[in-house]
């Protein structure tokens, strides 16, 4: 045994790892680190504490950490295609993660364009958990697709926005410049 040796042996080892996106989900990501390090010393105490950082996985590692409740909805993903997707809720919270319905992942690479695209999707989610009685919202925002500025949330809350002319504007990135009026609605008043 070499001279510094032994403050290599028994260690208490914290993996606090997040994901690697597009390869490793945290999880899978700690557990790998954990394997790399047993096969060089056994002797370790080794704990897992996977992380994220509000981003896409990140309501699929609470879940997976304190076994909340999932909630599929039917919603629009950011081009206003159909799709279904979950948020999480425990005794009064819910937990929304925008990449489940307004996320780049849900889009072939040449439909990524922020300026087409809308958050309405996460929008039905935060309404469907506010119709089940959930006050408390904890919304995660990384991963998002658009850049519509929260529009397209608050129109599947109520708001309506138009143009000079009047005309309805469709809830997209591109149309942040041409909004003139925005009207509300009555759920709107009582979610705030």
């Amino acid at each position: 045994m070499q001279r510094w040796d032994f403050f290599y042996k028994n260690m208490n080892i914290l993996i606090a790892a997040d994901k690697f996106k597009g390869s490793a989900t945290a999880i899978n990501a700690a557990n790998a680190i954990k394997k790399g390090i047993k096969k060089t010393d056994t002797t370790h105490q080794i704990t897992i504490q996977p992380m994220a950082d509000g981003g896409d996985g990140s309501i699929d590692l609470l879940n997976a950490v304190y076994g909340l409740k999932e909630h599929k909805v039917l919603v629009n993903n950011p081009l206003f295609h159909s799709i279904v997707a979950s948020y999480f809720t425990n005794s009064d919270t819910a937990f929304i993660e925008m990449s489940k319905a307004s996320g780049l992942a849900l889009l072939k690479k040449e439909e990524q364009n922020c300026l087409k695209t809308t958050s309405q999707g996460t929008g039905k989610l935060i309404l469907d958990a506010y119709q089940k009685g959930f006050k408390k919202i904890k919304l995660f925002i990384g991963g998002s697709a658009t850049n519509d500025a929260g529009i397209g949330i608050v129109t599947a809350l109520g708001y309506r926005f138009f143009d000079k002319k009047n005309k309805l504007i469709v809830p997209i990135g591109e149309n942040l410049l041409k909004i003139h009026r925005i009207k509300t609605t009555e759920l709107v008043e009582k979610i705030q």
